[in-house]
């Protein structure tokens, strides 16, 4: 349900910037919504309550990597 609630904002942050990495897109007490575009505009979500910015980046552009070579 909290990733569901952001899906509102990630559009807002799809607006804001080219990156496909749109870092943490919402917050809900302590969990965190990070979010990721994928270069065929597919949309990543990871729901999450640690704050390491450059793992979920990693972990974003494997899972992109992978849902690549599968498609």
């Amino acid at each position: 349900m909290i990733v569901h609630a952001a899906l509102d904002m990630f559009e807002v942050a799809m607006r804001k910037t080219k990156e496909q990495h749109l870092g943490v897109i919402d917050r809900y007490g302590e969990w965190m919504v990070s979010g990721f575009v994928a270069t065929s505009g597919e949309r990543f979500l990871l729901l999450h309550d640690v704050r390491s910015e450059e793992a979920i980046k990693q972990f974003f552009t494997e899972v992109h990597e992978l849902f690549l070579r599968h498609t």
